[in-house]
């Protein structure tokens, strides 16, 4: 198994995919760098890509209190679902490796890597409040903009 076959079955989102999901993710993920003080993505900018933290941290501004994003965290999928403008500006703090889906292969995701995409909309219900029990929910692991 080669370096970003291992860098993905690390990731939370990918952990108990088969080697043929592995493979797939692998073949339409590019593995990226940027660069300390990059803006990753622009709020109110259209939707190009699904990013996954891989190493380093990024912050997400621009509703509310920042938010911090490090190995494992995503982000670009509630965009990229709804057909809408980012909400966050995402900022590189520190340099920061990420797995980049163009919206091709995100969507793709469905059919050859259903356990992610399952993951990535448990992470999405898990957002929406449910009633008064809600406001007293454990925090979750992964830090997810959107």
């Amino acid at each position: 198994m080669d370096r970003k076959a291992l860098t993905i079955k690390e990731l939370e989102l990918f952990a108990g995919c088969s080697a043929a999901e592995v493979q797939w993710v692998e073949r339409h993920a590019d593995e990226i760098d940027i660069r300390s003080g990059s803006t990753i993505v622009h709020g109110g900018a259209r939707a190009h890509e699904f990013c996954v933290v891989v190493g380093g941290f990024a912050e997400a501004t621009g509703s509310g209190a920042p938010v911090a994003l490090g190995p494992g965290s995503f982000f670009g999928h509630v965009e990229i679902m709804s057909d809408r403008p980012h909400a966050m500006t995402v900022t590189a703090k520190g340099d920061v490796r990420l797995l980049v889906f163009e919206v091709r292969a995100f969507r793709g995701l469905a059919e050859c890597v259903p356990s992610a995409l399952r993951k990535l909309f448990s992470e999405v219900a898990s957002r929406v409040p449910v009633g008064p029990a809600a406001r007293h929910a454990a925090p979750r692991r992964l830090a997810v903009a959107s």
